[in-house]
């Protein structure tokens, strides 16, 4: 690993800031001063406009969304102030939906139950039903559209640190955790598994679990089986072919900011990861304050959004962005979800 940087916090301190209510920290000027665009021969950037279009409590700080197909409404993951969900309906309405102002972490029924394990990201099945994992404790938490909120698994001492998460066909979830530096597979019966990565940090290419990840974070599943893991202590995208071999798609393993193809491109405390139907992966780079697309046929990476720290609408790189956690491809466009607002990044 080369060029570490004394900022970069494998993302715990999203963790610190769900169970402590700590701020954010900030990138110094003279760190924010590197973060200079590098020209590099790429493809250009799509036309792209981004917007606001939910906003919850200042005090709060979103960490994911969800899409729901049944009642067309919007779920919002909050991990500070409010420890829950908020639910936006189909008129543009926002309540809170299950969770507390408190530390609780117990099952129930909406405002009964308790999400005050940290969350940090957020998926969803055809039927409305999500799947929230709760990474400051090591908890993978079931919500139902009646806001039913039970455990499927609970283990700190091996999936503290946990991030992303994906349904799988036969219900089981395959969920990134920092700590462990695997990717698990947890069974609707809560056992869990290790899937992907020997349990050592390192950065090496291989078979499945002979593959090294450094605190890896996104996670998605292309419709073919291949998954792709956003690693983000070796500032790389992985990728895991259906037969068990993990190569790397992008990234060089140096912290800064660099569009290009392959191991020439930077990024710096990469997050959740989306996937669009049109062949490309959608990575949040949060300490750069942009969102990059990742070519999976070629592993080229571009900016399309965010230029420096900030709160502003706008055309593509005009536009900017604190501290961005959740990203979701829907209908045509993304949303990420930006310290306490929602923001939608409209394709042109």
């Amino acid at each position: 690993m080369k060029n570490k940087k004394t900022y970069h916090k494998p993302l715990l301190a999203l963790l610190v800031l769900a169970l402590f209510g700590q701020g954010c920290e900030k990138a110094s000027d003279d760190e924010i001063s590197t973060l200079k665009t590098k020209v590099a021969n790429v493809s250009s950037a799509p036309n792209i406009t981004v917007s606001t279009v939910a906003e919850v409590d200042s005090k709060d700080h979103l960490a994911d969304v969800a899409f729901n197909l049944v009642d067309s409404s919007i779920y919002l993951a909050s991990n500070f102030s409010f420890q829950g969900i908020y639910k936006r309906d189909s008129k543009g309405m926002i309540s809170k939906f299950v969770g507390s102002c408190n530390n609780n972490l117990s099952d129930g029924v909406g405002s009964a139950a308790g999400l005050g394990g940290g969350i940090t990201a957020l998926s969803i099945n055809s039927s409305g039903v999500l799947y929230v994992t709760e990474g400051g404790i090591g908890r993978i938490r079931k919500v139902t559209p009646d806001a039913v909120v039970s455990t499927i698994a609970f283990d700190n001492a091996n999936m503290k640190g946990s991030f992303q998460n994906v349904l799988l066909a036969d219900g089981s979830l395959l969920v990134t955790v920092n700590d462990r530096h695997q990717i698990v597979k947890v069974k609707p019966d809560g056992t869990i598994t290790a899937f992907a990565g020997s349990g050592q940090q390192g950065n090496s290419d291989g078979t499945v679990l002979t593959a090294k990840f450094w605190n890896p974070v996104g996670l998605v599943q292309d419709t073919d089986g291949t998954i792709y893991v956003s690693d983000d202590g070796n500032s790389n995208i992985r990728k895991i072919s259906p037969d068990g071999n993990v190569t790397t798609l992008a990234g060089g393993g140096e912290f800064g900011f660099a569009d290009g193809v392959g191991t020439t491109v930077k990024f710096w405390q990469i997050g959740l990861m989306a996937l669009s139907p049109d062949g490309y992966l959608y990575v949040v780079d949060r300490a750069n304050y942009r969102i990059r697309r990742v070519s999976k046929s070629t592993g080229e990476v571009i900016t399309i959004a965010g230029s420096e720290y900030g709160d502003k609408d706008g055309s593509g790189t005009e536009a900017k962005f604190g501290f961005i956690n959740g990203i979701k491809y829907f209908d045509g466009a993304l949303y990420v979800t930006d310290e306490n607002k929602l923001k939608k990044i409209s394709f042109n």
